[in-house]
């Protein structure tokens, strides 16, 4: 019975190890081949691991591929070609998992994921999107992790019961100085006493778990200089959103908008498969430690027998689960593909506006305020039955109400600048223009010396102007023999470059040749100065005119936008960006009025912080709105203002708070991105001014007086608010001092004339006293502001 137990035992272990003979024989190989080259491998890994958190995925990789490889193969060192550290560094099953807490599926966040979780040193990530700290989050949220930072009052008391109790601590939103304090945390001076650990900070000392406490470091710096002896303290890991990862990001989006149905399948297909991989990854390492760690033989082991039954049953199971899952992947995604134009040029879009900061540091927008005026688009656009209108529809909705969106917050001079790169990075994304016209454009020919050229034919030709042409013909190949053709026919090229407005008049010899872009680019090579004002051709060809067309500030509209963009508008400042004759006072109490709010209003400076306390504690409560001016002279508060709008848990819904600052390199960045931003700056040309100027008035204020001088008069005024605004362009030659002409000036003119018709029409009088509405308009209200002698 023994022998007959035994040879039953021994049939059923060949059978059940039949199936893993050629997977282990292969992996016998496979580790055989690995152990040769493991030494570089390995080498490439630390490498990988030590030096390239800091860098982009361009820069990685070629550390990686052109200087860490290329040196082990000149030192003779085996190893793997085209070596994957994400592969080698993490498996499926945990690279999975990641993804489903937030992780982006890109390569570059998954390196961002091994260098977080499995650096020695630890991290700070430069996290200018929110996203490592949004993944942070919900990775620890099941082992109790806190989040704190320097200017949290408990920062010091939640340091210390993570460290007591080995919990994960998130320390957010942190500068490019750390408190001393951290010091030797991130030394990791831990000293033994007794069965535990200690840690001496700065006054006192503490317990820690070191195997158990985690310290993750995020800032929203996108460019932030560390000190040297910071930067060898910590793993620094660039963890800022690639083009292509936002994009895929954004792809979801659409999908659950058009497709809820395939997107919840691929959902839970993403979760079942890394559930069967690491089902089999258990099941493997199970046998494989019983079978090593067996004592006696096999044979009288029936406990290995029945594992081995159910881990060949289960694979079978699993890898048949795992083909099913792999086909309907590959069905969705093709599915999928057909939205991607939408996701595309949310991620063009948005990494212009990210761009826009490095103009003004006013202009911080947040992907999280991105991503909701990427799904209102999709909530507004035109419905379509047929998907490729409806995604046009989306793609228009969203370029529009995004340009919107951001316009109202930018200058004017920077409005141009933003469409016009809008148009550039669009057909540059579909290959219409090239970077060579893109380098022409931005810097001509800034990079050639007038000794090494070609002569110019004429005196009259500027340097600067030859080396442009030079540039342009030997970038774009329509402009190939243009030194030529000018040197042929100078004199007609001459009266060309002599013209007023250039870029209105054919251009001599080619103007049959040239399309917008193209004419754009000669008139920046020859008349810089006329430069941008040829982009308005161009930006209407590339996008449409309602792109280059102005939109005076309706601030009440605004609101109303603002309510409907983002879930919680009480938590979101709304800031004023201050410009030479611009005052939003006026426009935030007319609206106050409307609203039936009170305004209690303060302006900063030395001391008024505890009013400005004070005034948010009693409006979060009773709902009202408060209105802090000039900010930037009150800069320590704001970090105050932006703790106060994230972490009180009870707002008033009708609560709002209305800043007013200028242009300031201290305000800060969280502030900035969470808030929505406004400009009123005075229009530029006469046409804008107008529309500016007569959108203030309503139908109540036109029906207020009956006469019909009223309307006629009210139109002179805003013509000639728009005059003396327009004058100040001109420097010197329009006003020897640039005069600040502002709303108040047209508010209280309109004043006076309404009351003066009102009075004529009391007493019964014909015609108005011209006399006295030229002296109190032309000589008091803006005559009072001129203090030249003339």
């Amino acid at each position: 019975d023994a022998t007959k137990k035994k040879m039953d035992a021994a049939s059923q272990l060949i059978n059940g190890l039949a199936g893993e003979r050629d997977r282990w024989t292969q992996q016998s190989a496979d580790f055989a081949d690995q152990i040769a080259r493991l030494a570089g491998d390995c080498a490439v890994a630390c490498g990988f691991m030590s030096y390239t958190g800091p860098f982009n995925k361009t820069f990685r990789d070629l550390l990686i591929g052109n200087y860490f490889i290329a040196d082990l193969n000149a030192k003779s060192i085996p190893v793997t070609k085209n070596l994957s550290v994400t592969a080698m560094l993490a498996d499926e099953a945990t690279t999975g998992q990641w993804n489903l807490q937030g992780l982006p599926t890109d390569d570059l966040s998954i390196q961002n994921g091994i260098l977080t979780t499995s650096a020695s040193r630890y991290p700070i990530m430069v996290d200018p999107q929110g996203q490592g700290l949004s993944w942070i989050k919900h990775k620890e949220a099941e082992n109790g992790c806190k989040e704190t930072s320097f200017v949290d009052k408990n920062f010091r008391g939640n340091l210390e019961e993570c460290m007591s109790f080995g919990k994960p601590l998130l320390l957010a939103n942190v500068e490019q100085e750390l408190d001393p304090v951290l010091d030797p945390v991130l030394d990791k001076a831990f000293q033994r006493k007794g069965k535990g650990f200690i840690v001496a900070l700065a006054d006192k000392e503490c317990d820690i778990e070191p195997d158990k406490f985690k310290l993750y470091i995020t800032t929203r710096l996108g460019n932030p200089h560390f000190t040297p002896e910071l930067s060898a303290k910590v793993t620094i890991i660039d963890f800022t959103v690639t083009m292509k990862g936002l994009e895929d990001q954004l792809l979801d989006r659409v999908v659950q908008n058009e497709k809820p149905e395939l997107q919840t399948e691929r959902t839970k297909l993403k979760t079942d498969v890394n559930e069967y991989k690491a089902k089999i990854m258990e099941l493997q390492d199970d046998l494989l430690y019983r079978l090593a760690n067996c004592d006696g033989s096999l044979l009288d082991d029936p406990e290995i027998i029945d594992v081995l039954n159910i881990t060949k049953k289960t694979s079978a199971e699993v890898s048949e689960k795992l083909k099913n899952a792999g086909e309907a992947e590959g069905r969705i995604k093709v599915a999928c593909e057909e939205y991607r134009p939408v996701a595309q040029r949310g991620s063009i879009v948005y990494f212009l506006i990210a761009e826009m900061s490095a103009v003004n540091p006013m202009y911080q927008t947040s992907l999280a305020q991105f991503v909701q005026v990427f799904n209102l688009s999709m909530t507004m656009a035109e419905k379509a039955a047929i998907p490729s209108k409806r995604i046009s529809n989306v793609v228009d909705e969203l370029t529009f109400r995004t340009f919107l969106y951001v316009c109202r917050g930018y200058m004017e001079i920077h409005k141009k600048i933003y469409t016009l790169l809008l148009a550039l990075k669009l057909q540059l994304s579909s290959d219409v223009i090239t970077m060579d016209h893109f380098g022409c454009l931005v810097k001509g020919g800034a990079a050639l010396d007038i000794n090494t050229v070609k002569k110019k034919p004429k005196e009259w030709v500027p340097d600067g102007v030859w080396l442009n042409i030079i540039q342009l013909s030997m970038s774009i190949s329509l402009f190939k023999e243009l030194p030529d053709i000018v040197a042929r026919n100078e004199s007609l090229w001459r009266q060309w470059y002599d013209q007023e407005a250039p870029e209105a008049v054919p251009v001599p010899d080619i103007d049959d040749r040239l399309d917008k872009m193209h004419k754009m680019l000669l008139v920046r090579s020859v008349r810089t100065d006329r430069t941008m004002i040829s982009a308005d051709e161009y930006i209407e060809e590339a996008l449409e005119k309602k792109y280059t067309d102005t939109y005076p500030l309706n601030l009440e509209a605004t609101h109303q936008d603002i309510c409907e963009l983002v879930d919680a508008p009480e938590r979101v400042p709304i800031i004023f960006v201050l410009t030479p004759g611009s005052d939003p006072t006026e426009l935030v109490m007319g609206l106050a009025k409307k609203k039936k709010k009170e305004v209690q209003a303060v302006s900063m400076g030395q001391g008024q912080e505890v009013v400005a306390r004070r005034y948010i504690a009693t409006s979060i409560v009773t709902g009202g709105w408060v209105l802090l001016q000039n900010t930037h002279l009150g800069l320590k508060y704001l970090v105050e203002l932006e703790q106060q709008m994230v972490k009180l848990e009870e707002i008033e819904p009708d609560f709002r708070v209305w800043v007013t600052a200028e242009p300031h390199p201290g305000i800060p960045i969280g502030l900035l991105q969470m808030s929505i931003k406004i400009t009123n700056e005075a229009p530029v040309g006469m046409r804008a001014g107008m529309k500016r100027s007569y959108a203030w008035i309503t139908q109540d204020m036109l029906d207020t007086v009956p006469r019909v001088e009223w309307r006629t008069l009210l139109w002179v005024l805003c013509h000639l608010h728009s005059v003396v605004q327009e004058r100040r362009k001109f420097g010197a030659i329009g006003w020897t001092v640039p005069y600040e002409f502002n709303q108040s000036d047209l508010n209280a003119c309109s004043l006076f004339l309404q009351n003066h018709i009102l009075d004529m029409d009391a007493k019964k009088a014909k015609d108005v006293t011209w006399s006295t509405v030229r002296y109190m308009i032309s000589e008091i209200q803006y005559g009072g502001r001129i203090t030249d002698d003339w």
